[in-house]
């Protein structure tokens, strides 16, 4: 009998220590940013939607909700030089339509998408 309690103890210690290792290295990975190509309006959040102290780039673009059907503007920040960027002075006069293509996060607690290389393009 003295055997077998010690046979059961002794398993079910090794399960204790074996258990903790295991679910640690099962963790999941952190999520990939992805690359995205948003379509809208380019613009500087200073000189034309007056949201910011200094020029800074902004593309301004409608989000569909998914569940309701609805459309919303959503304005991010690009991260960029600003407005010493080169396609900056077209911005800083006036809206024009184009694109960013980059990955999405937040800068300074705001919105922003972080453009790729030559990812920022003004049609026409």
């Amino acid at each position: 009998m003295k055997k077998i309690v010690f046979a059961l103890t002794f398993a079910l210690a090794a399960c204790a220590l074996i258990a903790p290792s295991y679910s640690v290295a099962q963790e999941p990975k952190a999520k990939e940013k992805k690359e995205v190509t948003l379509k809208g309006d380019l613009c500087c959040a200073k000189c034309e939607l007056k949201t910011a102290d200094k020029c800074t780039n902004v593309i301004e673009y409608e989000r569909k909700n998914k569940k309701t059907g609805e459309t919303k503007k959503v304005v991010l920040v690009i991260d960029d030089e600003g407005a010493k960027a080169p396609y900056h002075s077209k911005l800083c006069t006036g809206r024009v339509k184009g694109s960013v293509t980059g990955t999405v996060g937040k800068k300074d607690d705001k919105p922003s998408i972080k453009p790729a290389k030559d990812g920022v393009k003004i049609d026409g």
